[in-house]
């Protein structure tokens, strides 16, 4: 049972197939056309009127016949009778007709070549960026790793800069230090001048003693020369002997105090 193309009086077309009517949807832009059930959602899709694809089941029995719309006009053929038509309408031996089939060969074949050298353009350049993908891909992971490498470098120069801060804080703090040492080895060295003053003044005075004590037994020799008291010497030897050793044990007793 072929499908039959009919338009209603109202100018709308319809489409008879396997005994169910359809009403034209739309047109769709490869030239098929999209067909709707005038009595259920079910949808058909026709090509060039040479085929019909029903995509649905329809909820609905059959009009039981594909015959022409009451109220309608045929408009058109069964796909049969338009074959029918074209054979007789081509005459393989009208100039014409060869003239006319010559021009759609190479209007074809014009297209035909200039599809396959499209086609062969769109593989170079299906090619080409193939190659450009994987050669992006390995930038892309030469980058990669260079990140990686740069991270790790960051992190080894953060790690010695920080054992740089540790140093630099340990020689601060052992600079302190040794600024300590100097300021107690600086008062220690004025104590020792100190000492050494205090001592200097001390062997001043023991070399005034000694220079008294020197005089003093000058002055007892000159009077033995002179024998004067002469009952007396012995005592006076004996005194002075007393006065020395009190003398030298005072100032013996000071310095050892210091």
């Amino acid at each position: 049972m072929s499908a039959i193309f009919t338009e209603s009086t109202r100018g709308k077309r319809q489409l008879c197939y396997l005994g169910y009517r359809f009403s034209l949807k739309r047109k769709n832009q490869n030239g098929s056309e999209y067909w709707i059930c005038v009595k259920c959602q079910t949808t058909a899709t026709s090509y060039l009127h040479l085929s019909v694809f029903v995509r649905e089941d329809h909820t609905h029995l059959p009009d039981e016949t594909d015959k022409e719309v009451p109220n309608s006009e045929r408009k058109t053929s069964t796909i049969d009778e338009i074959i029918g038509k074209l054979k007789d309408s081509l005459d393989c031996h009208s100039q014409d007709a060869q003239t006319k089939i010559a021009e759609e060969v190479q209007k074809h074949s014009l297209t035909k070549n200039n599809l396959i050298e499209a086609q062969e353009k769109l593989s170079v350049l299906q090619h080409t960026i193939e190659f450009q993908c994987e050669q992006m891909n390995v930038q892309q992971q030469t980058i990669t790793k260079l990140g990686d490498q740069i991270g790790s470098q960051q992190q080894t120069i953060g790690e010695q800069g920080e054992q740089i801060r540790s140093q630099q804080q340990t020689i601060a703090e052992q600079g302190e230090q040794i600024r300590s040492q100097q300021q107690t080895i600086a008062e220690q060295g004025e104590q020792i001048r100190s000492q050494q003053q205090t001592i200097g003044e001390q062997e001043k005075r023991l070399n005034l003693q000694n220079d008294k004590l020197e005089y003093i037994c000058q002055k007892l020799t000159d009077f033995e020369k002179t024998k004067k008291f002469t009952d007396y010497a012995n005592y006076w030897k004996a005194l002075v002997v007393v006065v020395i050793s009190v003398v030298m044990m005072t100032v013996i007793h000071r310095y050892l105090k210091l």
